[in-house]
């Protein structure tokens, strides 16, 4: 999937500065990118001819940005072939990705969440380049993408989120619903 830095405020993005929004503190720049991405997500998946398209759509995506590297990893919900997002297997997920063995949530099968495969993409990318991982140097942020909302996570997100940025601060309660239709 797409990995690339935060542009600048000239872009249309804000930087994050070391207290916070530099720019504007009442935008948050990478839930924007979440909603944005959430966007593309339902735009790509009502082009494909309903012949061709998976039963069902991705519930969510999560945008995570490495906060010293400016590096931002996506990923959506769900295990879907055509766009290569598949859940995420035990064996694949990072060591510090502090994943359960076993599912918190009845409905939500392991791996699947949107939330683990971006910040396991960030975490082996930090491994690869750094030698290490630290995920307090991560932000995350999660939409719906049936109308780009703030998602909250679940319970299974919730622990492997614990000492990260979550963006926004409050609990990704939904707002704004129905935004595009």
């Amino acid at each position: 999937m797409k990995n690339q830095p935060l542009r600048s405020a000239a872009d249309g993005e804000f930087q994050d500065g070391p207290i916070g929004l530099a720019c504007c503190p009442t935008l948050d720049p990478l839930q924007k990118r979440a909603e944005r991405y959430a966007k593309e997500v339902s735009d790509e998946y009502n082009a494909i001819s309903k012949k061709q398209r998976p039963p069902k759509l991705s519930m969510c995506v999560a945008v995570v940005r490495d906060k010293k590297t400016g590096i931002v990893y996506y990923a959506r919900s769900g295990d879907f072939t055509y766009s290569g997002d598949r859940a995420l297997k035990r064996s694949e997920a990072h060591p510090d990705l502090d994943m359960p063995i076993k599912s918190l949530e009845t409905k939500i099968p392991l791996g699947s969440c949107a939330e683990t495969k971006a910040i396991n993409k960030a975490l082996w990318d930090q491994q690869r380049r750094d030698g290490h991982t630290r995920k307090e140097d991560l932000q995350i942020a999660a939409a719906n993408v049936a109308d780009g909302s703030p998602k909250q996570c679940c319970k299974n997100c919730l622990r492997m989120t614990a000492s990260m940025s979550v963006s926004p601060a409050t609990a990704r309660t939904a707002v704004n619903k129905n935004r595009w239709r």
